[in-house]
C-alpha cells in the first residue's frame, strides 16, 4: 500500500505490471518433458525459450538455470530471479495460455531485466509468427 501525502487518501496498486506469481504454479519434471516433446525451441542471445499451448489453460513457467549455467549458485539464482521477474511482467500479455521453459544462456550473467523482457517479447513474438505460418501445431 502506497501513501498519498497531499491528501492522506490510501490506494493500492492493481495494475498487471505491479500483480505477483502468488498462486502461480511452477512446471514440473513431466510437464518440461511435455514442453519438450511438443513444443517449440526459439533460441535467443540470452534465453532459450522452449514453449508450447497449455492443455490445462493456464500460462506456467519452467527455468532451467543449472550448474552449466554457472558454478556459483549466487549467479544461478539472480538469473532465475530476472527470469521470474520478467515472467510476472510480461504474462498478461501471453493470451493463448502457454507452457513456457526459460533456459538461461551465459549472456544472460551481464543482462538488466529489461533488456530480457525485451528479448522475450521479440522470442514470443517470432513464436506467434510461427504459429501463424503453421496452424497445425
Amino acid at each position: 500500500m502506497t501513501g498519498d501525502a497531499e491528501n492522506g487518501k490510501r490506494f493500492t496498486e492493481t495494475s498487471r505490471e505491479t500483480a505477483s506469481l502468488k498462486g502461480h504454479i511452477p512446471l514440473r519434471k513431466k510437464e518440461f518433458q511435455y514442453v519438450k516433446e511438443h513444443g517449440h525451441r526459439i533460441i535467443g542471445r540470452r534465453v532459450v525459450l522452449c514453449l508450447c499451448p497449455a492443455p490445462d489453460a493456464k500460462t506456467r513457467l519452467g527455468i532451467v538455470a543449472g550448474r552449466r549455467y554457472h558454478r556459483q549458485a549466487v549467479k544461478r539464482n539472480r538469473a532465475r530471479r530476472l527470469i521470474r521477474e520478467t515472467f510476472r511482467r510480461i504474462r498478461h500479455r501471453l493470451t493463448p495460455p502457454l507452457w513456457l521453459v526459460v533456459i538461461a544462456r551465459a549472456r544472460l550473467l551481464s543482462a538488466k531485466q529489461s533488456e530480457l523482457q525485451d528479448e522475450m517479447l521479440a522470442l514470443l513474438r517470432k513464436y506467434c509468427e510461427l504459429q501463424e505460418m503453421d496452424p497445425n501445431t
